[in-house]
């Protein structure tokens, strides 16, 4: 996100939803760079789920440095699916599929 939790500045969120080739930093990069052309970063947030197929703690996606979450919270994972008919798997999120954990994607974009 480009801005920290609970930011009282913000006013607008964007949620950028990155594409099949899951490059979610570059389109979240693209985005900032937008929002700041516009002048607009300081009340605007930025967030570009990660959709993840490994398991991910806390931790790995910090590097082990984040104050912001304790203990060994664990990030949704999404399996591969097969798509009848289709050249390859499709992976479940994008069909707003359950996480390992339970979360729906079109859930937690609600």
């Amino acid at each position: 996100a480009s801005h920290p939790p609970g930011s009282d500045a913000v006013e607008v969120a964007i949620i950028v939803v990155h594409g099949a080739n899951r490059v979610e930093e570059g389109y979240f990069r693209e985005m900032v760079r937008i929002v700041d052309e516009h002048k607009s970063s300081e009340h605007t947030l930025v967030v570009a789920p990660a959709w993840g197929e490994k398991p991910c703690s806390a931790a790995d996606w910090s590097g082990g440095t984040s104050n912001q979450v304790r203990g060994d919270a664990q990030a949704p994972m999404w399996a591969l699916v097969d798509r009848p008919f289709a050249a390859s798997e499709a992976r479940s999120w994008t069909l707003g599929g359950g996480s390992v954990q339970g979360a729906h994607s079109f859930e937690v974009l609600d």
